[in-house]
């Protein structure tokens, strides 16, 4: 038996014996509708709205589009000239759906924050510097561990948090 997850509901498909899952996909009547313009398709849902995320999902998409960075410039207004900053950040395909999925996980983390768009448009990112939100997010992986090499960038990046807030950097 497999478990398949679609948004709001779970089927249990059954596998046959030679490994092959017949599959039969209904669209909901009344759920998500396709609107085709000249350009690009978009799924448009009439009920977007901010919800809570499983934890386990900002994992996930993490993972696959979430960013760990150490970020190093020039300042004259640190004794050594430059300044050290941490930044968690996740990227998306600039969409209705994935704008409203960001702005989610930032509600769910209990992060203030905005969902920006850049790269004329086609992206939509948010980005959190501030060491309080980024305590936020190291509890978040240490009590939901990411399961990529990206757990590895993880570990740096707290490593590195840790020197900033000893001031050890």
């Amino acid at each position: 038996m497999i478990e398949v997850i679609v948004p709001c509901q779970r089927i249990y498909l059954p596998l046959s014996k030679d490994g092959i899952i017949p599959i039969t996909i209904q669209s909901p009547p009344s759920g998500p509708k396709v609107i085709t313009s000249k350009n690009e398709s978009t799924l448009i849902s009439s009920n977007i709205k901010l919800n809570s995320i499983n934890p386990w999902f900002i994992t996930g998409f993490t993972d696959g589009d979430g960013s760990f960075s150490i970020k190093v410039s020039k300042s004259k207004s640190h004794s050594i000239g430059y300044k050290v900053e941490l930044v968690y950040s996740i990227n998306n395909l600039n969409t209705p759906e994935n704008n409203l999925l960001l702005k989610n996980i930032l509600k769910t983390l209990g992060i203030e924050g905005n969902v920006i768009s850049i790269r004329n448009n086609r992206i939509c990112q948010f980005t959190i510097t501030k060491m309080s939100q980024l305590e936020i997010i190291r509890r978040h992986f240490v009590q939901y561990p990411l399961q990529s090499t990206k757990r590895f960038h993880f570990e740096q990046w707290c490593i590195v948090m840790d020197l900033i807030k000893n001031k050890s950097h």
